[in-house]
């Protein structure tokens, strides 16, 4: 599995999510849900800001309506992780949420930004499930079989 193999699962991944929340009013106001799922999305553009040296604050644990996410999804995911992909053996200088000093490879932080999606998608699946909502499949096999 490659690099461009994993970002298009994470986006198509985060959008069988957002079709999920928007299933139903219920889901579509559930704050839990919106919470998650708005983590996931501001998470990824964080990384992308600190990568990509963009000076923007990004709150971590926003608070965001359906119509927002979805206006998040709409800009390709909350950004554009692809644009990593012809620098991934560069050191990225940040600071993390705390305000400590970090250099990471960009190879590594994708992957990262990759496996911090999948843990919020379970986190959001299990919400779904006690909303009495069966959540999409994201496995990666499932994509894989699709594509």
């Amino acid at each position: 599995m490659n690099f461009e193999q994993q970002i298009a699962y994470n986006s198509w991944a985060n959008q069988l999510i957002v079709e999920a929340i928007g299933g139903s009013t219920e889901t579509r106001t559930d704050a839990s849900l919106l919470r998650q799922f708005g983590h996931l999305l501001h998470v990824e553009k964080e990384w992308y800001n600190r990568v990509m040296k963009v000076n923007e604050d990004t709150e971590i644990w926003p608070t965001l309506s359906y119509e927002e996410c979805v206006d998040l999804m709409s800009k390709g995911s909350a950004v554009d992780l692809s644009e990593f992909l012809s620098i991934l053996d560069e050191i990225c200088s940040y600071k993390n949420s705390k305000g400590v000093e970090h250099k990471t490879k960009v190879s590594e932080i994708l992957q990262h930004v990759i496996i911090h999606g999948q843990h919020h998608r379970a986190q959001i699946a299990l919400l779904l499930r006690q909303k009495g909502v069966t959540p999409p499949g994201t496995d990666f096999i499932y994509f894989t079989r699709q594509t």
